[in-house]
């Protein structure tokens, strides 16, 4: 019964199809013979008494009186008459089998009057003879009408508008476009005007607004301004397309096989029997308009270029199949004994080529062994066998191996002369592994069921294979743009991945730099929405890698050269900036030869010396160096006193104004390290910042901030070798007391921290104490690095000393015991000095004693120095300020009990 109903409503169906397709080529043809001139229509009679007799019969329709109305509407001229035509045949009550004759008058006289269709329309909508229902139905039905009129004349305004850009694109760089362009604009343009047009009429029979088409020119002038401009730099040397002469030669420079292996090797692999990959081959055609969306991806885009016969299957469900058919077929086939047949030694050594082939794999480090790998496949192993195996390899790379990447796509590109097809089937097979990971991310159940490490090495692949020219670029930056059309979850990290293998590669590009250069205005904006610290760090670290400093227009303004700047101060920027290893010595000399008695010369120089954050923070021990050297002259010496001043102050300005100035503050602690290496500034002074990184009051809830844990660490590892011996040894080892106490405070209050917040978002799990069910997430766990760092400075230190040496505390409370017994056994004795300094103040008599003690000797360099470990032990000398200070660089410029503070409270 129910493939009877079917077929009977299947046949209903085509036949109202069928109605439907003659009545609209009755109408076109309607329309070709119809009298659209008023000359014309004046002609016809117009007398009253015919036209009120036509409105009589209009009135009292019947499928009967349809052929002679016809005949009688193509004889009287009734454009005075529309609108009454129009009521008479809405209001007429007809049946249901004279509705196709009178839909044969309605187009008639739509043929010959064009105001009739909009006048039906409006009429329809309130007419009195329709319920309220019948009503809103027939506008829902008009709405319907109007929307996909209105989507077909938006596709095919955007249609036009690529015409009109590839139009006007030949005419700037040829002078005039193919014939073949202008008859498909042309084309295009009418089919617009004839759907706009239909869609302004039915807007405005149903009372709806039309919508404004995208109707500008869309030729990108200002892009391709852009890749000219690119174009000319390219052209100038003032930007390289390669970072340098070795990695052009990489990726440029391929061997050729069939010059290096006989014919005979490669003749049955040479012929291609395989369609070339479906990929994107015009960059013009890859829209980056739209990107900036929030929401699902395209599925069109997606599926665009999927190849013909290939279905879309989620990339999960087919890795999921795979690994359980292995499964299955080793589960459900007993082990069946296996005839005794001896080996075949031809198979023998194929295999144990193919092994060692693999293993050499592993050790591509080169230009030379990756084409030796390729010329020994061509030479050995050029069998269909040995082809599936390779391309299941260049597939599927180890997740642990992602530096042998760029071999392996040379290694592609090499065999490509020789073997068309494998590299096909490699590109068609890693573009359907990247798609399916982009369905998956939408795929219910599919989160977690591919690492993030795989998809990293399949888009490092794509990347790779599209810089030596396998996968087209236009295909590359469709991948780059599907990626950053929903940046969330394992886009991220995906996203970042290829921007850093092949987004300078896209960005220097003539041809696709606009798109490229919009894509990366898109992902610093969605950056700037992330929550996730370690997410944004991986985009911000792609993004420079796509767009240097120097290429970005902050940078340019920044560093832009204003009318005051000088050749002079070209070359001081050049000597300090560039100073490395090599160059250290000859710019030390061009250093010493600048005219230091210049205020201009010398605040300009001073001001770079100090402006550690500029340089590499390798390159700190060679500008160190150089300021040495400077200081070894007599008239030069105030330099290294002026670069320690604003060091110092930068450090300071960071522990006031906390979370803007650390990656300043960490390389200007390196740089003050570096300095007291090079015995610019004393033990006492480096002590001093220690004590105050540790002391300084920090804002509320700054459980977070680590970063000078980081830079005590950073500046130990540095000074550590000069304070085994002699007075700091023991300096060092009160300090490093208060710094245990401060690293734990940091910690515990870290996993205080996160039991709460996990307390509140998840509860607690049964069987696992808190402080277990708060650490389990690698999110929520105290930053390895920190912890390594500080490992690292107590090993460092427990190895310097002669002496078996107590451990270093485990925990808060350990630490907060040796303060506390530091404190125990120099507070008294403390207190009693101060005690005895404040009644001395008061009554105003100092005895030259306690002067010795208290008083700052700025210009006295000669004074003795504490002599041995004794002379450290008392609190007058670990806690007072230095005898010695020697210049205004000095901060403990302060009494003793303020040096207390400093030091424990």
């Amino acid at each position: 019964m129910t493939r009877k109903i079917d077929k009977a409503w299947l046949d209903e169906l085509k036949k109202r199809v069928e109605y439907q397709e003659s009545q609209r080529l009755k109408m076109m043809e309607i329309r070709e013979n119809v009298l659209d001139n008023e000359k014309e229509l004046r002609s016809l009679d117009s007398t009253l008494k015919k036209t009120t007799s036509f409105m009589k019969k209009v009135k009292s329709l019947s499928a009967a009186t349809v052929p002679q109305l016809i005949d009688e509407l193509n004889k009287l001229n009734l454009s005075k008459f529309v609108e009454e035509m129009a009521s008479g045949i809405i209001e007429t009550k007809l049946k249901l089998a004279d509705i196709p004759k009178v839909i044969e008058l309605c187009l008639a006289i739509a043929a010959k009057y064009s105001n009739f269709s909009e006048q039906v329309a409006d009429d329809l909508p309130v007419s009195s003879a329709l319920t309220p229902d019948h009503k809103n139905a027939i506008r829902d039905l008009f709405k319907g009408y109007y929307d996909a009129l209105f989507t077909k004349t938006e596709n095919t305004c955007q249609q036009r508008n690529k015409a009109m850009k590839r139009v006007k694109r030949q005419e700037r760089s040829r002078g005039d476009a193919a014939d073949d362009e202008k008859n498909a604009l042309n084309l295009l343009q009418n089919e617009l005007d004839t759907l706009r047009k239909m869609a302004h009429e039915l807007a405005c029979a149903i009372g709806i607004k039309m919508k404004a088409l995208k109707e500008e020119a869309s030729d990108d002038e200002e892009d391709e301004a852009a890749n000219l401009e690119m174009g000319r730099q390219l052209a100038e040397g003032a930007v390289q397309l390669w970072n340098d002469y070795e990695t052009k030669a990489f990726y440029e420079d391929l061997i050729d096989l069939r010059e290096m292996v006989p014919k005979d090797l490669y003749k049955d692999s040479e012929q291609r029997t395989l369609d070339k990959a479906a990929m994107a081959e015009r960059i013009e055609d890859v829209d980056v308009e739209n990107v900036n969306e929030a929401g699902a991806m395209d599925g069109k885009l997606v599926s665009k270029r999927r190849p013909k016969g290939v279905h879309e299957v989620p990339i999960f469900k087919i890795l999921t199949h795979q690994t359980s058919e292995k499964d299955t077929s080793m589960a459900d086939d007993p082990p069946q004994p296996q005839p005794q047949t001896l080996p075949d030694p031809s198979e023998e050594r194929g295999m144990s080529k193919w092994q060692s082939f693999v293993l050499d794999l592993d050790h591509l480090v080169s230009k030379y062994s990756s084409d030796q790998a390729a010329v020994y496949f061509v030479s050995n192993l050029n069998n269909k066998s040995c082809r599936k195996r390779l391309v299941k390899l260049m597939i599927e790379p180890p997740p642990s191996r992602m530096d042998v990447l760029p071999f392996y796509a040379r290694l592609v590109a090499t065999l490509e002369n020789v073997m068309p097809d494998l590299t096909t089937e490699i590109v068609t097979q890693l573009l359907d592994k990247f798609r399916g990971y982009i369905q998956q991310k939408y795929a219910p159940g599919a989160a977690n069921s591919v690492k993030v490490e795989v998809k990293m090495v399949c888009v490092m692949m794509i990347a790779e294979l599209m810089k030596f020219g396998v996968i087209s670029r236009a295909e590359g930056l469709s991948c780059l743009r599907q990626l950053v059309y929903d940046l969330r979850g394992n886009a991220v990290e995906m996203t970042a991945t290829m921007m850093e293998s092949a987004g300078l590669y896209l960005y220097r590009h003539t041809d696709s730099h606009s798109k490229m250069k919009r894509l990366l205005e898109v992902v610093k904006a969605k950056r700037d929405r992330m929550k996730d610290q370690r997410q944004a760090m991986l985009i911000d670290n792609a993004y420079f890698t796509c767009l240097p400093p120097e290429d970005s227009k902050e940078e340019r303004l920044r560093l832009k050269l204003d009318e005051e700047d000088t050749p002079m101060k070209r070359f001081i920027r050049h000597i300090v900036l560039d100073i490395n290893e090599k160059t250290v010595d000859v710019f030390l000399k061009c250093l010493r030869r600048l005219d230091w008695s210049d205020p201009e010369i010398s605040d300009y120089a001073i001001r770079y010396l100090s402006s550690t954050w500029l340089l590499p923070i390798e390159n700190l021990q060679h500008v160190a160096s150089a300021i040495a050297g400077l200081c070894n002259l007599q008239h030069l010496e105030w330099i290294g006193m002026a670069v320690i001043d604003a060091t110092i102050e930068t450090i300071r300005i960071s522990l006031e104004q906390p979370g803007i100035f650390n990656q300043w503050a960490h390389s200007a602690a390196v740089y003050l390290a570096e300095l007291y290496s090079f015995e610019l500034c004393d033990e006492d002074l480096v002590l001093q910042i220690l004590y105050q990184l540790i002391s300084y009051p920090e804002p509320e809830n700054s459980w977070k901030d680590l970063h000078r844990i980081r830079m005590i660490c950073a500046v130990l590892d540095i000074v550590r070798e000069f304070f085994e011996k002699g007075p700091g040894r023991v300096k060092m080892k009160f300090f490093l007391i208060y710094f245990h106490r401060y690293y734990y405070t940091k910690k515990d209050g870290w996993e205080r921290e996160v039991l709460e917040r996990e307390r509140d978002a998840q509860g607690v799990v049964e069987g696992q104490s808190l402080l277990e069910t708060a650490l389990e997430s690698v999110q929520t766990k105290f930053p390895f690095e920190v912890e390594t760092a500080y490992l690292d400075i107590c090993r460092q230190f427990r190895r310097s000393k002669k002496a078996v040496m107590k451990l270093w505390p485990k925990s808060l409370q350990e630490a907060q015991d040796a303060v506390e017994k530091i404190e125990k056994r120099f507070k008294p004795e403390l207190k009693d000095i101060t005690d005895e300094a404040s009644e001395d103040d008061a009554s105003g008599i100092v005895s030259p004693g306690k002067r010795e003690i208290s008083a700052i000797e700025e210009d006295d360099e000669e004074e003795e120095e504490d002599e041995g470990e004794n002379s450290c032990n008392s609190p007058g000398a670990l806690l007072a300020p230095p005898p010695r200070l020697g210049s205004a660089h000095m901060l403990w410029n302060m009494e003793r009990t303020r040096g207390w503070q400093l030091c424990g409270e």
